[in-house]
């Protein structure tokens, strides 16, 4: 097993929007900034916590930060950017993540690979 090609910065949030310790049981969404390896590049999701029986918590992608305003998770996109872009990264966002990246195939099952898969999901 390969690992991913980015680091992750989690943090959850309440449905008032505070930093809760766990994502786990308290919180209702979850901003996740990726942070590639493949080079000085970011982007940050947003996720919303969706109760299913088969599992503790399933987390549903609400889109890119321009896409999503939840109560909380605007500042922290916010937060996220501003610290990631003063140490020199670009934000790369909106539906061009999911655009296909020509010549790639992803590692486990060979699909065409998206800019995000490339950039911040699998080694390809």
């Amino acid at each position: 097993m390969n690992y991913s090609s980015s680091q992750q910065l989690v943090i959850g949030l309440d449905a008032l929007g505070t930093a809760v310790r766990s994502l786990a049981t308290t919180s209702a969404t979850k901003v996740v900034a990726y942070v590639s390896s493949r080079g000085k590049f970011f982007t940050v999701l947003v996720f919303e916590a969706k109760e299913n029986p088969r599992v503790a918590k399933e987390w549903i992608r609400l889109g890119s930060d321009e896409e999503v305003r939840r109560v909380g998770a605007s500042e922290v996109v916010r937060a996220l950017s501003s610290l990631l872009e003063a140490e020199g990264y670009r934000k790369l966002s909106g539906p061009m993540l999911w655009d296909l990246a020509p010549d790639h195939v992803t590692e486990m099952d060979g699909a065409p690979a998206t800019v995000f898969d490339v950039l911040f999901s699998e080694i390809i």
